[in-house]
């Protein structure tokens, strides 16, 4: 029978041994975690190890650290002090590692911007609070802090001097300051209450003063250093950054980006890209790193820039357009009276395929107003098919919900009403759909199909060839059973008789005292929904009483 195997636990000199931990780092290295050559460190010598680590900066050894178990549990080793005292030695303007501290820590406080020593987080920006050497987060900030007004009131309600407080300078840049610390203010608190009250304790009390207006001016004066030092380390860095910028600028510039960049001039998306705003200097061997997840970025920006010169170039057309389109609309609308009720426009023109090719031709082509005017002899197949494309967009909508006759126009019938999507105006027949001004909205203009679509002229129907284009709105369709009970009450067919037709009856309808058109009562039933019986057809007399009336004050819905 084979004998089981049974893991031999590690004994202590086993858990010291870097080869050991080496092993046991490359066999257990999580998913995801860093490799590479770090790997190959751990398997050298100490002192080839010793020597390494004597050349490193502090924020390179705090980064090692973070890398794997093993680094982590040989540089945070107290015997390994002496890389930290020699790392913090390489740079110039930090303050002395405070006595409260050990030097890991205090590199973790100076270079770690993105970890609250609050809640641990380590994936939002902090901003140092020197005096107490703590690091928060927007979250923890609230609770730990307080602002200005309310100290200022504790102060001066129990008459305590201002240096007995540490006030945190530089700490919140966009609330400015100053701040205080919360528990701080509690302890002196405490002791005013403890010692202040007492006329006994007097002598205790201004011991109490002086202990903390000493601790405060030296927190002050250890505050200021930290302040100066961390301005000129972000100056430093930016400078690094800065580099780095016009590094890779140069790089994307010498393989053909130089347009892009021309564009981004005044853009600071490249500048602020996580691949560009880096403190870290940039080499050849580093730049071919980054520059796959560049030229996506730059793809992006190219697209982003020809559609920009696209829509510039439409725009610049658009000014050649509306000089000669109101002309070609006028002359249209002289001959055909009958389209004034669809009220045409420059902007619709745009939407025609003949009027498209030339706003999109390429940009060494020529548009001047001779290319539009030579459209003249298309004008009557141009709006012939443009009219065609729009009552196709509504039949469809009218079709897909009711079933017709063959032989039927479902928009010549007078129980065809839509419904605005907008303004959720009831009852639009077909002519009124055509002037409803919320199917002729004002358009953004972001993009060249926008800049089509906008007609950049006057918004208002009145200017022929100056309103924007005509833009379907129109809530789901719906078969209307009131207008059919009217049309019914009429003595005609719903599912044949037109508009043309019921306004050749000439008829009025009474509801109660009202006499009104079929129009009006068609609206008047959708929005009460009588009972039919109520409806009756109006006697001669009534319909000359009410057309005599209608003479006199216009009925916009008659």
């Amino acid at each position: 029978m084979t004998q089981k195997k049974v893991k031999r636990a590690k004994s202590p000199q086993d858990a010291s041994n870097l080869s050991a931990s080496a092993t046991t780092s490359t066999r257990t290295r999580k998913k995801g975690a860093r490799s590479g050559r770090l790997k190959d460190m751990l398997i050298m010598p100490l002192d080839v190890l010793h020597e390494i680590f004597m050349c490193f900066l502090p924020q390179d050894l705090l980064s090692l650290s973070r890398t794997s178990k093993a680094f982590h549990e040989i540089l945070l080793r107290k015997s390994s002090g002496c890389y930290w005292k020699e790392a913090l030695g390489r740079i110039e303007g930090p303050p002395p590692c405070p006595k409260e501290l050990i030097e890991p820590a205090w590199v973790a406080l100076l270079y770690s911007r993105s970890t609250c020593t609050e809640c641990g987080n380590t994936s939002k920006l902090t901003e140092a609070v020197w005096p107490f050497l703590m690091r928060l987060c927007g979250s923890c900030r609230p609770g730990i802090v307080i602002e200005q007004t309310p100290v200022y009131s504790i102060l001066m309600k129990y008459d305590l001097p201002n240096d007995i407080i540490t006030e945190i300078k530089g700490y919140n840049r966009k609330l400015g300051g100053p701040f205080w610390l919360r528990s701080e203010v509690d302890e002196v608190l405490d002791g005013w209450r403890r010692l202040k009250r007492s006329a006994s304790d007097i002598p205790g009390w201004e011991a109490f003063v002086k202990e903390r207006s000493e601790r405060v001016k030296a927190l002050q004066a250890f505050q200021h250093s930290c302040l100066e030092w961390a301005k000129v380390e972000d100056a430093r860095e930016q400078r690094i950054r800065d580099e780095r910028y016009k590094f890779i600028a140069s790089k994307l510039e010498d393989i053909g980006w130089g347009a892009e960049l021309k564009f981004l001039e005044w853009d600071l998306r490249l500048k602020r890209h996580k691949l560009v705003e880096v403190a870290k200097p940039l080499t050849d061997r580093k730049w071919r790193k980054v520059y796959k997840g560049l030229m996506k970025f730059m793809e992006s920006i190219r697209e982003e820039r020809l559609a920009h010169d696209t829509c510039m170039r439409i725009s610049h057309r658009w000014r050649t357009l509306s000089d000669v389109g109101p002309i070609l609309v006028k002359e249209y609308l002289d001959n055909h009276p009958e389209m004034q009720h669809y009220g045409l426009n420059t902007a619709d023109l745009v939407q025609t395929p003949e009027f498209r090719e030339i706003m999109y031709a390429p940009e060494d082509a020529v548009v001047n107003e001779d290319i539009f005017m030579a459209l003249r002899p298309k004008m009557d197949a141009i709006v012939e098919e443009w009219v065609s494309q729009k009552r196709e967009q509504l039949r469809e909508m009218v079709l897909s919900k009711t079933k017709l006759p063959d032989d039927v126009d479902p928009l010549a019938l007078a129980t065809t009403i839509f419904t605005c999507k907008k303004c959720f105006q009831r009852c639009l027949f077909f002519l009124d759909v055509l002037k409803h001004p919320c199917q002729r909205p004002m358009v953004s203009v972001y993009s060249p199909e926008q800049v089509i679509n906008a007609g950049r002229g006057i918004p208002n129907r009145r200017y022929v060839g100056k309103a924007n284009p005509l833009t379907f709105s129109l809530c789901e369709y719906e078969y209307s059973e009131p207008a059919c009970r009217v049309v019914r009450l009429c003595g005609q067919d719903p599912q044949r008789t037109t508009v043309n037709e019921m306004d050749a009856l000439d008829v009025r309808l009474v509801q109660a005292d009202s006499i009104m058109t079929w129009r009006r009562a068609i609206i008047e039933q959708t929005r009460l929904n009588y009972d039919i019986s109520s409806w009756r057809m109006a006697d001669e007399e009534e319909v000359g009483r009410a057309k005599q009336a209608e003479t006199k004050t216009l009925q916009p819905f008659a």
